[in-house]
């Protein structure tokens, strides 16, 4: 399992990243490049990650446990 806990990720490059798994708990991922909804839909939690508007919103609709 990959901990990447309250990481900051501000104006980061996921460009190709494989979050498979991923605890982005606490992340912060606003400002980020190249991040998509299906890279995000793969992750372990992202339980208090701080993103950007419409993806936030698409992945609470469609992966609500994500967040829990």
């Amino acid at each position: 399992m990959n901990e990447i806990k309250e990481a900051n990720f501000n104006d980061g490059d996921f460009e190709g990243a494989n979050l498979r798994e991923a605890n982005l708990e606490g992340a912060n991922l606003s400002g980020n490049h190249f991040l998509s909804f299906g890279q995000l839909s793969k992750v372990k939690t992202l339980h208090n990650a701080k993103l950007n508007g419409n993806i936030l919103k698409s992945l609470k609709k469609k992966h609500p446990t994500l967040f829990e």
